[in-house]
């Protein structure tokens, strides 16, 4: 957080190649890119994002004329545990249903304006909660092409748009980078709601506009598990936050010079903490609603509370730093960071390990899984004859991968401690690295997430 000191500066015309490349939209755009990436990884594994998100709440039912597969639970009157019907149609039905969907195909740009209604979407209704991993006698998985190439076009075309606005605004006519940053986000915005329904910034819109749709239930209180998982991820932008919050105190105070004081240092700060704010207010409202008031699981949501307010923490110091004048205080206030980061680092890392992740469960608590059939906990655990109990039963992207993933998540977990390598990086270079690193180690932290919840939502029997 110590870029704050460039706000009040007397010499904007010194400006460093990760700047001129406008910082946070390059971080944005790689946000947008890596969920692709994290889309074409959960299908490949058979995850669905949108039923663990509940996008496809209430599509697998008894009744439903498609042929889709209805799952019951273990309280079914008419089953004993798990079991899967499937509403028996004749073969001439469903032919006709298949030449049907196959004549509507050149209607499909237009089909994904809505969430779960393409061909590839309606497949993945059609899977349990958890299929099987994918294994080298079956057929490959492929992602869907229409939200995976999607998202990685968009971002390559915003890269290149990015591209541009630096070249014509600061290189060609000198400008600044505020008037660079607020012409990119403009255009994006002209292109996007001006194009036609059809087209791959069309489809963006509608996703846009579910987005958004999404953003404003976490304001009024929702607390689902999309609306906890989209809070989460927009911690990892909370320097991206800031940024903006610096954008616009730039731009109250522009073209005059920014005093050096507390009050011109209200924004940036408060943006960047928001996003944990958010949470902590989730949680807050989760321990005050939540059933059982005895149940001791209730008090986690305290905990986890107060893991998003450690990471406030660190904000408020390093705040306070750039504001003090004295150079013994500053060295205290910035030991007081360093423990603050340490302790937010530890406390966020064994949560990520063992409550969103769900691994080493069975170091902690023993859970018990049901027997659901192939793919599920019970059953991958019994076929690796207990090789990744130590983790979890039935980890899905198998020990190694997960070990692996562990170390690596703890290790950008302490990409802060960047600022005091023998790096010979610009403090401008060291923001943009550790911003990039922070995003990488969301995508990671997102597979593993929406594999837990997929597996508690299959394995609710503990």
């Amino acid at each position: 957080m110590s870029e704050v000191a460039n706000i009040w500066s007397t010499d904007q015309t010194d400006v460093t190649p990760t700047s001129a490349l406008l910082r946070s939209p390059t971080v944005i755009i790689l946000f947008i890119g890596l969920w692709g990436v994290n889309i074409a990884i959960l299908d490949r594994f058979g995850l669905s994002y949108k039923r663990a998100f509940g996008f496809l709440k209430g599509k697998t039912n008894a009744g439903n004329s498609t042929g889709r597969i209805a799952v019951h639970d273990n309280n079914s009157n008419d089953d004993k545990g798990v079991e899967m019907t499937q509403t028996i149609k004749s073969d001439n039905i469903k032919n006709k249903m298949r030449a049907l969907s196959h004549a509507q195909s050149a209607l499909d740009a237009l089909s994904h304006l809505e969430i779960g209604n393409s061909n590839d979407e309606e497949d993945q209704d059609n899977l349990p909660l958890l299929s099987p991993s994918p294994s080298s006698s079956s057929p490959t998985s492929v992602p869907p092409p229409s939200i995976t190439s999607d998202i990685t076009l968009v971002s390559v075309g915003l890269l290149v748009l990015l591209y541009l606005t630096q070249l014509t605004w600061i290189t060609l006519f000198s400008g600044g980078v505020l008037g660079a940053s607020l012409m990119f986000y403009a255009y994006t915005f002209v292109v996007i709601l001006s194009s036609p329904p059809n087209t791959i910034t069309g489809r963006m819109r509608v996703k846009l506009r579910v987005f958004i749709t999404i953003l404003w239930e976490i304001v009024c209180g929702a607390r689902d598990f999309v609306h906890v998982f989209v809070a989460d991820a927009l911690c990892s932008l909370s320097k991206v936050f800031f940024d903006q919050g610096l954008l616009l105190t730039l731009a109250f105070h522009y073209p005059d010079h920014i005093a050096r004081s507390s009050k011109s240092l209200i924004i940036p700060p408060l943006f960047a903490s928001s996003p944990y704010l958010i949470r902590a207010r989730q949680c807050a409202n989760s321990w005050i609603n939540f059933e059982n008031k005895s149940d001791p699981m209730r008090h986690m949501h305290v905990l986890n509370g107060v893991k998003y307010l450690s990471s406030i923490v660190p904000i408020v110091l390093l705040t306070m730093e750039q504001v003090e004048g004295d150079e013994i205080k500053r060295q205290v206030i910035e030991n007081r960071v360093i423990l603050a980061l340490v302790i937010n680092t530890v406390y966020t890392f064994c949560w990520d390990t063992f409550v969103d992740w769900g691994l080493g469960t069975n170091l902690l608590s023993g859970f018990n899984f049901c027997e659901v059939g192939p793919g599920s906990a019970s059953h991958v655990d019994k076929e690796n004859k207990g090789r990744d109990g130590c983790i979890r039963q039935g980890i899905r992207f198998g020990n190694k991968a997960t070990t692996l993933a562990i170390i690596v998540n703890l290790s950008l977990r302490c990409a802060w401690a960047l600022r005091f390598s023998a790096l010979s990086l610009t403090e401008d270079q060291f923001i943009l690295l550790a911003q990039f690193l922070e995003v990488f180690r969301r995508a990671l932290w997102n597979v593993f997430r929406i594999e837990w919840q997929l597996v508690t939502m299959r394995n609710n029997c503990s």
